[in-house]
């Protein structure tokens, strides 16, 4: 009833907004406008902004409400049900490889090899794991092959070991195993506090006390599926360091001071993350490599620049309006830190080139040194492949500290190969260019009659340029035409419109021509400003068509550090 409510009103002010103009009266135009516009605006709150903004923002506040201390769940039925799951499932080999595969990944990871590639409004992230499982392992092995945030879903996921299906944790398995693990180094360090030297009885007693307390805290903050608030931040920035306080009653390298720092780490980790828990079998006569890949759909977060910067922000969305879909990526590399070498590739679509691509620097980690061979095997390194007019970007790096995990990322953009949707647009401003100034220059001293054929002539093009550019026929792909070629063609259907309409009109006599001072040999003011326009739409065409193919040119051309037996013509 709404939407049939505001239609009614807007047609009704529609009327009274023509009849308005054809009675001149300004200021009841001015009236009616400013109600037309307020209904549609009240049309976009109800219909467009409310159900993307509103309910989402009530939804968050609600959990914000009931979840300000991050929940709780029963932690002696848990606790209880996970001990009699790894006493029945994993032995201490186990849950030690799957702590260590949790806070020191890079111990059983290899390489890893992720490929990304754009699609519509989503990208499709393929992550292949070379695992190195240690010799001696009787039992399977529980791999976290991934750790995403709490509460994020995974799309299309699909798990393989060695080309095949693998079995994986439900939520429930991983939350026994977690727990359960996480327990068993708890109870490593009260039999550590129990036979401790050098503590009294009361000492142990309240050393004791004090973990099992906090180990009730740590494992609501495991248990819970809200990922962390502010509060739960700061009880587990509080559990961690009282963990990692008992830890120092022992000589560093002991068992009971290791296990406990290792629950310090599994919880640090696993209170606003989840595993996914791969089973990987055994093979327990030698050390074997296994290649564990998983691929999924991510959907990016569009670019959204800040009001303040307002050619950046007036050009996204200008280029939303127009249909312009640019091809630019900014990744976060989580992947990197998670293994002794890494590499990614990022392939674009069909018909394009990588032409830029940026990472932080971090001079620090990855110094650069000229005597390549003095390098340590560990030295921290990274290298991108140069750009040579490829689709793909490639980067390789190795021995990636965890502390740069969260500081590592690639942006990433990619161009149309030339000559792509700007050459044809670039053609269609220049014809209409070439058109509108020989009709103005025909016009001069009234000479009209002689270009009876052009608004048949010049209404021919927007459609040309609205089909070259992809008005007409929409691509279901990333690329839908640059923002140049868009823009280009826009303003080129608007001016041979303009165009035409001047001509009938001041053929029949509806418009007089007016003789001023030349510009470009044209004498009547509007047909000089058509044609200004139009050669400033043809120049700007055909620079950013030149710039952009000289660019791709220069960029194929460049040297190869690497000779190869491969010709490109």
């Amino acid at each position: 009833m709404s939407r049939l409510a505001i239609f009614v009103a807007l047609t009704v002010v529609f009327l009274l907004l023509i009849e308005a103009i054809g009675e001149r009266s300004f200021l009841y135009i001015f009236v009616w406008a400013a109600a037309g516009v307020g209904l549609v605006a009240i049309h976009v709150w109800i219909f467009v902004y409310r159900p993307t903004r509103v309910g989402e923002r009530r939804r968050k506040q609600r959990w914000r409400d009931g979840l300000i201390s991050n929940g709780h769940i029963d932690v002696d039925e848990l606790s209880a049900k996970a001990l009699d799951y790894i006493k029945e499932a994993i032995s201490a080999k186990q849950a030690e490889r799957y702590i260590e595969a949790i806070v020191d990944p890079s111990k059983l990871r290899g390489r890893v090899v992720e490929t990304v590639r754009p699609l519509n409004r989503v990208v499709r992230q393929q992550v292949a794991i070379t695992l190195e499982v240690p010799k001696g392992d009787k039992k399977d092995l529980y791999f976290p092959l991934m750790l995403p945030l709490k509460g994020e879903l995974q799309d299309d996921l699909q798990i393989k070991l060695d080309g095949s299906d693998v079995a994986t944790l439900t939520h429930s398995e991983y939350l026994l195993l977690t727990v359960g693990v996480f327990l068993s180094q708890i109870i490593d360090g009260l039999v550590g506090i129990k036979g401790h030297q050098t503590l009294n009885p009361i000492l142990k007693e309240k050393w004791s006390a004090g973990l099992q307390n906090t180990a009730r805290k740590a494992i609501n903050l495991i248990g819970i599926r809200a990922r962390l608030s502010d509060a739960g931040k700061d009880r587990l920035e509080k559990c961690t360091a009282e963990i990692e306080e008992v830890a120092k009653l022992f000589d560093p390298g002991s068992e009971s001071a290791a296990a406990l720092l290792r629950a310090a780490g599994l919880v640090k980790i696993l209170a606003g993350h989840y595993a996914i828990v791969a089973v990987v079998p055994s093979s327990p006569e030698r050390k074997s490599r296994r290649l564990v890949s998983y691929e999924r759909y991510q959907i990016p977060s569009l670019k959204r620049s800040p009001v303040w910067k307002v050619p950046i922000w007036l050009k996204d969305r200008v280029a939303a309006l127009i249909g312009s879909r640019p091809i630019y990526l900014r990744l976060e590399l989580p992947n990197a830190a998670t293994a002794k070498s890494f590499h990614l590739i990022v392939e674009g679509p069909e018909g394009t080139y990588a032409a830029v691509q940026q990472m932080p620097e971090h001079p620090a980690a990855f110094r650069v040194s000229e005597d390549a061979s003095g390098e340590a095997v560990a030295h921290p390194y990274r290298r991108l492949q140069r750009r040579r007019g490829q689709r793909y970007l490639h980067v390789y790096m190795r021995s990636v500290s965890t502390e740069l995990a969260d500081d590592l990322w690639l942006s990433a953009k990619f161009y149309e190969v030339p000559p792509g949707s700007i050459a044809i647009s670039a053609a269609a401003a220049s014809s209409a260019f070439l058109l509108i100034y020989l009709i103005a220059a025909i016009a001069f001293k009234g000479n009209l009659s002689m270009g009876a054929n052009f608004p048949a002539i010049v209404l021919a093009f927007p459609a040309a340029a609205g089909a070259f550019a992809g008005f007409e026929s929409r691509s279901t792909g990333l690329m839908g035409g640059t923002l140049v070629s868009r823009a280009s063609s826009f303003l080129t259907v608007v001016l041979v419109l303009a165009a035409a309409g001047l001509f009938e009109a001041q053929i029949t006599g509806a418009l007089s021509l007016t003789v001023h001072r030349q510009i470009l040999g044209v004498h009547d003011t509007r047909w000089q400003i058509l044609t200004v326009v139009s050669l400033f739409n043809a120049l700007w065409a055909i620079y950013a068509w030149s710039s952009r193919t000289a660019f791709f040119y220069l960029l194929a051309d460049r040297p190869n550090d690497q000779p190869s037996n491969i010709s490109w013509e």
